[in-house]
């Protein structure tokens, strides 16, 4: 079998390489493209040898022996189609030759397998209006990684990077019909991202040329940037990209399954996490016929979680049926070395992008010379200079071309020629020993900015960042100095710093500069950011920060990110985003006292007294929503943020009310526990804080501790709470979503919580949920379909699958499972937990239900109108149809159908109501109109062309007016969708023997004929029948074009269509309803008469039927 997968593997290759030839040269007219068909003929024919040449073998006992030694490249069928396309590669080569680079660029180009456009691709996706589709695109990834891809490239030097794409292992790697990693590994400033960006043109211009549904995402992951340098946010952002073809990726179709999962997710105010990404990933490789995944810089990406993106690529790889390509650019780290054992991997070596380099030097001196001719004089030694001490490295050589360009005369270029570092560190010692040795103002405000950009949590704009060095932290004045140029500020920075022209923020010129300083110069995470925190305080104390001019009115407020903020000031927006952020790392551990206690001086002066803060804080705290109010509770902001550096001086200012709560109704322990700031709660713990259900204020939200830190995901402070907080896990509070903390780590879906709730916090798995809508833990698993939590449950958590529930609105697990969740697509994840429960764990079908609307779990699917489920439990549940359901309404489970039938109709009536009610008014509007038409000169002395405009124009207004009924038109139609699915269910249950009456005990009897009860509607009947106007055209006859027009009757006729086509809409709507309600009626009908002949009725039942036959005679 291995030798056959070889065999097909082989033909593949050689056929996708002629398809190659063929559409780079086969159309030309010469000997040598003669020559060329004659060779692409051979091939082909070869190729058709060795396939019918193995069928036969195959067919024959020795088949194994026969096929192994076929592929000894020496010798039979297999090297002669080995020869037969060196052959055809060397024409090619010639054909090259005579034709042209253009058409070699093409031929490398072309993609190595047939286009396919899969039906199973177009069925997935669907069209969605623009702003629906960016609502969704944003949600699952605002990271712009478009802009990234234009940054990069824009920086390409032209014509670089192709020896890359003739590389023998990219090309294995791109041509392999099956899934294929590539590593490109190399050291810092070899142009790693350079290469990467030119595969993903490379790629996009290939599907460009090839339109095909293959799926394409790639991501430059960024240390500077905290959203470019997480797992998750790499997989967002494919599953964003991916969310359509390639080929449609710049139109606003999307699948569908994502655009289900946006609604589900939103629905229970959830975030994509990695694990749904993974799903959704999973889902999409699977979908389209071939994806190609490109990550630049895997090295940047958090050293702490890197290794889950490695996790995901192998799962994805693994799971995957359809070819995957995976490429991936990174530094020869721990981690990448054991990777890329197993696959291939391309090391660049100086020799490699020497060329590159070369091209790059070329470029750049031709903008030398351009501004001194002195370099024209010197061209070629710099050329040669710069290109043999390179050593491959892009950053070395940009960076010895940016000195040289200081330098005037010949003389003092060949001088620093013969003084160029060795290193690339070599050379950032030289530039910060330049920077040392300026003016003592010089160098600070160069420093600064260094520190400024490496601290950053976002890009700092150009003026963010000349504002930011004007405050000096070291004299801890308020005071600015004097403004600087942007041009003056590059120049101090002596090419450490580069401004970045698309998106006009500043930026460190390569990664390897930040790596420079914290490592040979001990800029620490600590240090930068206790300068930049520092800087923040101090501007935020100053006076001119919040001068009233600088806010704009009504402006979004920075929830959403500084960007959006309404500030007009700079650096006014990052710093009062941002100086939590700054303040919070500071490790206590790490941070000198003597270094520290400026900064704690500076925070507690801009909070104030936790329970009465600053005028500054104030102002800050009403220009953000982040739950700070009331504003003069300074105490909210230290537990929203974690800040535990304020002093024990600044907790004991004034009586702490711990009761206090935040707008959104959260205490101070609330806060602190949603956030995971375990040093917070201890301290608010040591002021009297409880651990028990507590919130409210103005708002009727009640939660602990506990419950917040399992909402919010926060598992050591879970753990904290539940070791050394010893809170009670099964404390309950009166909240419909999360009850308790199991309750709430089952509707988060979140099961390394639940472990940590059930193994560790040892919590009731057999509660009952007061205040639920579901009853227990189990029932909250099962109606929402998660199945790996319900499995948990009952295989680990010992959770009773017949537990009887004493609230909530289902009254069993199985119930729950059985009733469809309205704002959920994912019906077949909820059947699997409901096949789960039935199956495998042998749940009571039959079980009597206490609690809830329903009774039973047949009468819930019936409730919930899902056919399949109702038939799956009948069929093999063995569903007792006729069981009494004393304590839920109708009785039984016909009776719950019916009674849901008339629900439906009600509400088709409605519809039918409100057609009725634009019909009225169109009536009332169409007098109006032909009144104005009547006394409109235009109109009435205009010829004929000039009345037809007219009436286009009214038939304008008339569409514009009758647009509610195509409303009406949906929402009915989704009624009738209901109606016929409720009908189904009656004939199902009708089928397996249901009775139309049954008896419930204590003279109770279930009737679903009373339940249906649909006479009332006939009285209304005559209010909605409507006759056709047949009034004839007026213009049925006759030629003259401009002959005079009868007023009335021309205004009839505009009006004429519309009214009629509305009264045939509203006839038809009636005649359907009727036939339903008939059909329904017969079947009930029917089938209650043949239980009375049959005598399959009891007693009480066959009394009911007599007195009911007397009281209605048309039964």
């Amino acid at each position: 079998m291995v030798a056959l997968l070889g065999t097909v593997e082989r033909v593949l290759q050689a056929t996708y390489r002629g398809r190659e030839y063929e559409s780079a040269y086969a159309t030309g007219n010469n000997d040598i493209v003669d020559t060329l068909r004659r060779n692409l003929v051979n091939v082909y024919q070869a190729i058709l040898e060795l396939l019918s040449y193995s069928i036969d073998m195959l067919s024959k006992s020795t088949w194994t022996r026969i096929l192994d030694t076929m592929f000894d490249k020496g010798s039979g069928i297999f090297s002669e189609l080995t020869a037969k396309e060196e052959e055809l590669a060397k024409t090619a080569q010639a054909c090259s030759a005579a034709i042209g680079g253009k058409t070699l660029f093409h031929l490398q180009d072309v993609r190595r397998h047939l286009p396919r456009i899969e039906t199973q691709v177009a069925e997935s996706l669907e069209k969605l209006e623009w702003r629906e589709a960016m609502e969704i695109l944003d949600w699952i990834s605002p990271v712009k990684y478009g802009s990234h891809h234009n940054n990069v490239r824009g920086n390409r030097t032209p014509g670089t990077g192709e020896w890359l794409l003739q590389k023998g292992t990219f090309r294995d790697w791109e041509e392999s019909s099956s899934s294929a990693v590539l590593w490109l590994r190399g050291s810092p400033g070899v142009g790693k991202t350079f290469l990467t960006s030119r595969v993903i043109d490379h790629v996009q211009d290939t599907l460009t040329r090839v339109p095909n549904d293959e799926g394409f995402a790639y991501f430059y992951c960024n240390r500077t940037e905290d959203n470019r340098t997480r797992p998750l946010a790499v997989a967002q952002s494919y599953v964003r990209q991916l969310s359509a073809s390639a080929s449609k990726s710049s139109s606003l179709y999307i699948q569908s399954r994502l655009r289900s999962t946006y609604r589900e997710l939103r629905m229970s105010a959830e975030d994509l996490d990695f694990k749904r990404c993974r799903t959704l990933l999973t889902e999409s490789l699977n979908l389209y016929p071939r994806t190609t995944l490109v990550l630049d810089a895997f090295d940047e990406c958090d050293p702490a979680s890197r290794g889950d993106l490695l996790q995901l690529f192998q799962d994805l790889l693994s799971s995957s049926t359809r070819p995957v390509k995976l490429f991936i650019a990174s530094r020869p780290d721990g981690d990448v070395q054991q990777q890329v054992r197993s696959h291939a991997n391309i090391d660049i070596q100086a020799t490699d992008n020497h060329q590159d380099i070369q091209a790059y030097i070329s470029q750049e001196m031709l903008k030398l010379i351009e501004k001194n001719s002195a370099f024209g004089e010197l061209q070629t030694t710099i050329e040669s200079t710069l290109s043999d001490k390179s050593q491959g490295m892009f950053q070395w050589t940009y960076l010895q071309l940016k000195q040289l360009e200081k330098c005037v005369s010949p003389e003092a270029i060949q001088e620093c020629l013969g003084t160029l570092p060795k290193t690339l560190d070599n050379t950032y010692d030289k530039l910060l020993e330049e920077i040392e040795n300026s003016p003592p103002h010089d160098r600070d405000l160069a420093l600064r900015a260094l520190k400024w950009v490496l601290a950053a949590r976002r890009p700092l704009s150009r003026e963010d960042l000349l504002e930011a060095v004007r405050i000096n932290p070291d004299i801890m004045t308020t005071e600015l100095c004097t403004p600087i140029s942007d041009d003056a500020l590059l120049a101090l920075c002596r090419n450490f710093l580069v401004i970045d022209s698309e998106r006009a923020v500043w930026r460190i010129s390569h990664l390897s500069v930040a790596e420079y300083f914290e490592l040979r110069q001990s800029w620490t995470t600590a240090v930068t950011n206790l300068m930049v925190g520092k800087a923040c305080l101090l501007f935020m104390l100053s006076e001119i920060c919040w001068n009233e001019s600088i806010y704009i009115p009504g402006a979004q407020s920075p929830l959403s990110g500084p960007e959006l903020s309404g500030f007009t000031r700079p650096l006014l927006s990052y710093v009062s985003y941002y100086w939590p952020k700054h303040i919070a790392i500071l490790d206590l551990a790490v941070v000198s006292t003597k270094d520290l206690s400026p900064v704690i001086g500076l925070l507690e002066k801009f909070l104030g007294a936790p329970q009465d803060s600053s005028a500054q804080y104030r102002l800050w705290a009403r220009c953000h929503y982040y739950g700070l109010e009331p504003v003069e509770h300074s105490i909210l902001a230290v537990c929203q943020f974690g800040i535990y550096q304020v002093s024990d001086s600044w907790w004991n200012e004034g009586e702490l009310d711990l009761a206090k709560t935040n707008c959104e109704g959260k205490t101070y322990m609330l806060l602190a526990a949603s956030k995971g700031h375990i040093p917070i709660l201890q301290a608010l713990l040591g002021k009297g804080g409880t651990l028990d259900v507590q919130g409210g204020g103005p708002s009727p939200y009640r939660s602990t501790p506990l419950i917040e830190a399992v909402v919010e995901g926060q598992a050591e402070m879970a753990r904290f709470l539940l070791k050394d907080g010893k809170t009670d896990v099964n404390l309950q509070v009166d909240d419909k979503s999360w009850p308790c903390a199991l309750g709430a780590a089952i509707y988060k879906r979140d099961l390394d919580m639940l472990k940590l709730i059930v193994f560790e916090g040892h919590a009731e798995v057999n509660m009952h949920l007061k205040y639920s809508f579901y009853g227990s833990p189990l029932a909250v698993t099962s109606f929402f379909g998660w199945l790996e939590g319900t499995k948990f449950l009952v295989e680990q958590g010992a959770a009773d699958v017949d537990l009887v529930l004493q609230y909530g609105w289902y009254g069993s697990a199985l119930a729950a499972a059985a009733a469809k969740d309205y704002y959920s697509d994912n019906r077949y994840i909820r059947s699997e937990t409901l096949e789960y429960l039935v199956e495998a764990r042998r749940a009571n079908v039959n079980l009597s239900l206490q609690a809830g609307y329903y009774g039973s779990a047949l009468a819930a699917a019936v409730g919930a109108r899902d056919v399949q489920h109702v038939q799956y439990l009948i069929e093999v549940g063995k569903a007792d149809v006729n069981m009494p359901l004393p304590n839920a309404k109708c009785g039984s489970a016909l009776a719950r159908a019916a009674w849901l039938l008339r629900q439906l109709f009600a509400e088709h009536w409605i519809y039918l109501s409100q057609l009725t009610t634009e019909m009225n008014g169109f009536e009332v509007l169409k007098e109006m109109w032909k009144e104005d038409l009547s006394w409109y000169t235009p109109y009435q002395q205009g010829t004929r062309e000039e009345r037809r405009k007219i009436v286009e124009e009214m038939k304008e207004r008339i569409m514009m007016q009758t647009g509610g009924i195509t409303k009406i038109k949906g929402k009915r139609e989704m009624v009738m969708v209901r109606i016929r699915e409720a009908k189904e269910i009656v004939r199902i249950l009708l089928a397996a023997g249901a009775s139309v009456v049954l008896y419930l005990g204590n003279g109770k009897i279930a009737d679903a004929l009373e339940e249906l009860m649909l006479k009332w509607i006939h009285g209304y009947r005559s209010k909605y029948k409507w006759k056709e106007n047949k009034k004839s055209s007026k213009h049925s006859g006759g030629d003259d074009k401009d002959a005079p027009v009868d007023d009335a009757d021309d205004a009839d006729g505009i009006f004429d269509e519309w009214e009629l086509e509305m009264r045939k809409l509203a006839n038809e709507w009636l005649g359907e309803l009727n036939a339903l309600e008939e059909d329904i009626y017969a079947d009930l009908q029917g089938e209650m008469r043949q239980q009375c002949r049959c005598r399959a009725l009891g007693v009480e039942e066959a009394e009911y039927v007599e007195t009911m036959c007397h009281v209605h005679t048309h039964l």
